[in-house]
């Protein structure tokens, strides 16, 4: 992790113990762009980054050698706020993010040949969300976290590999 005075913050053990100057690749830079991002690592060893792109969703792979960048949703599809990513086991990305526009929490999965964009839960299964979601996989099954900001409290929600989803309240 990078702390904002520029200082790493590391855990466990480490075999490579020299300093090494840090390089700065910039990945995408106009307009409005790197809002809310959500960074994970693929099975590959490729570093993913999912990030609020003027207004809509866009991610980012990096291969080791550059950057390549796509846009996953538009803002009219999706706003970004409080993005989580996650890999399912079958190597599909998956992004979930509070859409202020509609108090939706909104799914985008990378379906191979395009990026599909989804509600999981809207105005009428929440009572008043925020920013501020979670997703993880267990097996198959897809869950995410989001902040009820009405009650004060994180509801959980369940999409199963059939695509059932089920609003579990705490």
């Amino acid at each position: 992790a990078l702390m904002q005075s520029g200082e790493s913050l590391c855990w466990g053990e480490s075999a490579h113990t020299a300093y090494v100057d840090p390089v700065s690749s910039t990945i995408a830079s106009t307009g409005d762009v790197g809002r809310s991002p959500a960074l994970i690592e693929d099975s590959s060893g490729n570093w993913i980054i999912a990030y609020e792109d003027n207004g809509g969703l866009s991610y980012a792979l990096y291969n080791g050698t550059e950057w390549s960048t796509t846009e996953a949703c538009t803002s009219s599809e999706c706003d970004a706020k409080g993005l989580s990513v996650a890999i399912a086991s079958d190597g599909v990305v998956h992004m979930v993010q509070y859409n202020s526009s509609d108090n939706a929490i909104v799914h985008t999965r990378n379906t191979g040949s395009e990026w599909e964009t989804d509600v999981l839960a809207g105005t009428g299964d929440l009572s008043s969300s925020g920013p501020g979601s979670s997703v993880f996989f267990v097996g198959d099954a897809m869950h995410v976290t989001h902040v009820n900001s009405t009650g004060g409290m994180v509801d959980h929600l369940v999409q199963h590999p059939s695509g059932t989803a089920v609003h579990v309240a705490d």
